[in-house]
């Protein structure tokens, strides 16, 4: 993605927004400063209609949110599935402080998916939110004197 692109998406986040009559929503959340993400969809035979998403959080958790759910969007939600455990085995190589924003967006799909299901036996189940495991904490390295 071009750095272009990027701003665009903190300029103007696609998706930003509530679903009020959504089949499913999610929640991730960074328990150690209060930062969260939700996430509404719209889902006809396992397609996601539509989706939006809602943050409390820096720039890079809402560019991260309006990346995540305009590549989800109209896709499958197994295939969502699918894309959202590749972020996560990519954050595996990103330093932690830069990995917790897109792994709070991928949380809260994560507890989406749940909900999803879970509404399928239940119409009635509740979201159970997500914590994320990264910090958002940048390390200080200690220097040798």
């Amino acid at each position: 993605m071009e750095m272009g692109e990027i701003l665009e998406h903190m300029m103007e986040p696609k998706n930003y927004g509530v679903i009020e009559d959504s089949d499913c929503e999610g929640l991730g959340e960074n328990p150690q400063n209060g930062e969260k993400v939700a996430l509404y969809a719209k889902i006809e035979n396992n397609r996601i209609l539509d989706i939006k998403f809602q943050a409390i959080g820096c720039s890079s958790t809402i560019v991260a949110g309006s990346i995540f759910t305009d590549s989800v969007k109209n896709e499958l939600i197994e295939e969502a599935d699918i894309l959202a455990d590749k972020i996560l085995d990519m954050l595996d190589d990103k330093p932690s402080e830069e990995a917790a924003c897109s792994e709070m967006v991928v949380m809260a799909y994560k507890s989406m998916y749940q909900n999803y299901s879970d509404r399928l036996k239940d119409k009635n189940a509740l979201v159970v939110s997500k914590s994320i495991s990264y910090s958002c904490e940048i390390e200080q390295k200690e220097e040798n004197k």
